[in-house]
């Protein structure tokens, strides 16, 4: 999934970039306004030179622990981060968080801006597997909420992202009840149900049969019922068998070190495609081989089909790939 994630974070970071608006230094003003305009243009190469000049300048004037440094830091951040220079990107957003040296002064927007930050450190995190991202992703959630209230759904982008890091970790329970949250928020908004609602949905309802949690789903499912029942809104229809109609179909590796039971040999997947075409929730289910299971949701991330429409419209799409695994004799 991360290309997918990478475009959504990228354009988070489009949107967060801000400039700084100290009121000493003509210098610091200039280089922060034209790294600004030229990065929301996406010319982030040319960006790049006026964000470092902005980082030094406000370095200079301000020292290590000031916002206005964070800010530039954090600014700088973004324009490695969108030219792909992710180890640049990690140590610019590390030492901005040393620079928020008085966060219970920050203001909404602010608190948005190291929300934002802390989302993006959550995803260089989780692509390299490691364990802190989770805890970025709260931080991230702790802020969006400090800005926006507990129950507004601009805290969707964290929501999801440290449920999405729950589900990964296995577990399921935790996820679960963050999915629930997720589709109450979005529930409240119509470009959110959009956005967010049927992915919330099928990750939910995955987090619940993983964890043997089958049954209490249909409350779930009952809850939420009324959201997707209108004339604005529905769940993606379901396509049934899929594997006939990808363009490219991913296959699951094989392994020996891990050999297939021969009575369990098929393995179930439940995906989301998006507007698209690209994958962007894969469940496997009905089999207790792990190695199947895991190898046949990768797989159908890669997979791709045509972008699904309804009348016209790009839409999301419901449905299954079946794999079939065939037991490797042992020598």
């Amino acid at each position: 999934m991360i290309h997918a994630r990478f475009a959504t974070f990228v354009l988070l970071a489009i949107l967060g970039f801000v400039v700084t608006f100290a009121q000493t230094s003509k210098d610091l003003i200039e280089a922060s306004t034209e790294a600004t305009k030229l990065f929301r243009e996406k010319r982030f190469s040319e960006s790049l030179v006026f964000a470092r000049k902005a980082a030094a300048v406000a370095l200079q004037i301000y020292g290590e622990r000031h916002l206005e440094t964070a800010k530039a830091r954090r600014n700088l951040g973004l324009v490695f981060f969108a030219l792909g220079d992710f180890d640049d990107a990690e140590r610019s957003f590390h030492s901005a968080l040393k620079s928020y040296s008085n966060t219970s002064d920050l203001s909404s927007e602010d608190a948005q801006n190291l929300a934002e930050m802390y989302e993006v450190l959550g995803f260089l995190n989780d692509r390299k597997k490691n364990a802190d991202a989770e805890d970025l992703f709260r931080n991230a959630l702790n802020w969006r909420e400090r800005a926006n209230g507990k129950d507004s759904p601009r805290n969707l982008s964290a929501l999801m992202a440290l449920a999405n890091a729950r589900f990964e970790n296995m577990e399921f329970k935790g996820a679960g009840e963050l999915y629930i949250r997720a589709l109450e928020l979005a529930s409240k908004d119509d470009l959110a149900m959009v956005r967010y609602f049927d992915l919330a949905y099928h990750r939910c309802e995955c987090a619940h049969i993983k964890g043997d949690r089958e049954k209490e789903f249909g409350q779930i499912k009952e809850r939420f019922g009324s959201a997707v029942r209108s004339d604005k809104f529905r769940l993606p229809e379901d396509a049934g068998i899929l594997n006939s109609k990808a363009i490219s179909l991913g296959q699951p590796r094989t392994s020996r070190a891990a050999p297939v039971i021969r009575t369990n040999n098929f393995v179930e997947v439940k995906v989301l495609i998006g507007e698209t075409g690209i994958v962007i929730s894969a469940c496997a289910v009905k089999n207790t081989n792990l190695f199947n299971v895991r190898e046949s949701e990768l797989a159908a991330y890669r997979s791709t089909f045509t972008p699904p429409l309804a009348n016209g419209k790009p839409v999301k799409l419901t449905g299954k790939i079946v794999y079939k695994f065939i037991q490797t004799p042992n020598f």
